[in-house]
């Protein structure tokens, strides 16, 4: 069926276009991802520009970030923009005009069902298709309406004692100006790619003068994630000859020997995940350098910790290194917002709508709110029972804890790199193929350990019961 909206229509000058597909032509990336790339690469520049052109001039400093971000919606995705710009000013006349007390269901509602609307316009359009299009920067977009309407809700409608340090912090006692809205919202750092952040963290980076000797310099850093960034992008194009999401499904890769598959998987996962890291380190140099993401003590922030994903002790270090924006968006306003008893299930029920509605990501978000669990029981349960007991016995030896990290480790990255793979494939068929890879087996074994541990822990309530009565009938009889 046709597309009504009509994606391919031409809005740049002739010369542009063929310019671009001749960079396609050479470095063997879409003209899609070469206007994203191209835009990573100027934004750096920019961003200096920011920080030591602009300095100490606040208002420049917010016009230039909107105007720049605008040029870039354009460049990349042409009338599109309007969706952004649209969804921005209704969430800015809502900042007005909704009721404040119920300002934080605006603003979790609205910028997450027109999201959805995009992604399912875009998956019935372009089913499994990786061209990249409005659904990108509007991802970015949504996390700001939603954290800027919760802010201004703390803010204006809870004492400060009811709020946690975190909101406290992030908390809005008035509407930004239109000015700094804009601003915000299109900043060229991060319009495309993220990652985003709250308001209140925007506005510390820009009302910084970087050229006062006192101030940090982003110099080193961007020098430094540039290079690493480099190092990713030269890491998938070479690797993604020999293993990538493509070649996983041919039949070579499907009639490997079972001893290989592990290792492929793996292999796949990693090639695949380096294009992230490629892109997000590019965003970083530009953020960093326009002078935004500043935690003190010399640290800036990043949007991914590759070798924390690649090396994890545990669960939590994949979570929590992965795309670090968007766990801040989550566990800001959904995790710490719902009752503890289902903030895990709600937070990954909320991601996954964040990213679309393919089968592979409802499934890589299933998978993984179990192993979350399973995760969270081995360290109450068996780490505490025996390696922690065992090293006491050992007169305080950690060879034991060590060899349990080192497997758990790999245990961890190789789950998240199996259901990875069926989280980038998105279609139900193509995740039976990776599952029927290696036979279910590493399904099987999540789904018995899960059953091992909820059984352990019915047995512990069952003992803790009868404790319980034992010792109120001995009190009983006393008492007689």
């Amino acid at each position: 069926m046709e597309d009504p909206f009509n994606r391919d229509v031409k809005y740049l000058p002739e010369a542009v276009d063929t310019f671009l597909i001749e960079i396609s032509n050479t470095i063997g990336f879409p003209v899609d991802q070469v206007k994203s790339l191209l835009c990573l690469l100027v934004n750096i520049p920019l961003g200096f520009f920011v920080s030591f052109g602009l300095a100490s001039n606040y208002t420049a400093k917010h016009l230039f970030f909107a105007l720049m971000g605008f040029a870039q919606l354009f460049f990349c995705y042409g009338y599109h923009m309007y969706h952004p710009i649209g969804t921005a000013a209704i969430t800015y006349l809502a900042l007005y005009i909704f009721p404040r007390k119920k300002l934080h269901y605006f603003g979790m509602i609205f910028p997450v069902f027109y999201l959805s609307f995009l992604h399912i316009y875009r998956q019935y359009y372009d089913y499994g298709g990786f061209r990249m299009d409005i659904t990108s920067p509007q991802m970015v977009l949504t996390q700001k309406m939603c954290s800027i309407a919760f802010d201004l809700y703390d803010g204006t409608t809870k004492k400060e004692e009811d709020l946690t340090p975190t909101q406290k912090k992030l908390a809005l006692k008035k509407v930004p100006s239109l000015l700094h809205y804009i601003g915000y919202m299109f900043n060229f750092t991060t319009v495309t790619t993220g990652p985003s952040s709250s308001f209140k963290e925007y506005l510390a980076g820009v009302e910084t003068d970087y050229t006062k000797k006192d101030s940090p310099n982003p110099t080193m850093f961007v020098l430094k994630s540039f290079l690493f960034g480099l190092g990713w992008g030269l890491f998938h194009t070479l690797v993604g000859q020999y293993v990538s999401k493509e070649l996983f499904f041919n039949e070579e890769t499907q009639s490997m020997p079972l001893y290989l598959r592990p290792l492929i998987i793996h292999a796949t996962a990693v090639q695949i995940r380096s294009l992230y890291y490629f892109a997000w380190a590019l965003a970083d140099c530009s953020s960093v350098a326009a002078g935004l993401g500043y935690q003190g003590n010399g640290n800036w922030f990043v949007q991914v910790q590759p070798f924390s994903i690649e090396m994890p002790m545990n669960m939590r270090d994949i979570t929590s290194c992965w795309n670090r924006g968007t766990n801040n968006w989550l566990r800001r306003y959904a995790y710490e917002r719902v009752s503890p008893s289902y903030a895990q299930f709600y937070t990954f029920m909320l991601s996954a709508f964040w990213h679309g509605f393919y089968p592979g990501y409802y499934l890589f978000f299933f998978i993984a709110n179990f192993m979350n669990e399973i995760a969270r029981q081995c360290r109450r349960q068996f780490r505490a029972k025996y390696i922690d007991e065992t090293e006491k016995l050992l007169n305080g030896s950690r060879a034991l804890k060590v060899l349990y990290d080192i497997v758990g480790g790999y245990i961890t990255v190789f789950m998240m790199s199996y259901i990875g793979i069926v989280f980038s494939s998105f279609s139900l068929e193509k995740a039976l193929i990776v599952f029927k890879y290696v036979y279910f087996v590493p399904l099987i074994g999540e789904a018995l350990v899960f059953a091992y541990f909820k059984m352990g822990a019915k047995k512990n309530r069952k003992s803790k019961k009868g404790t319980s009565q034992e010792v109120g009938s001995s009190e009983t009889k006393k008492e007689k």
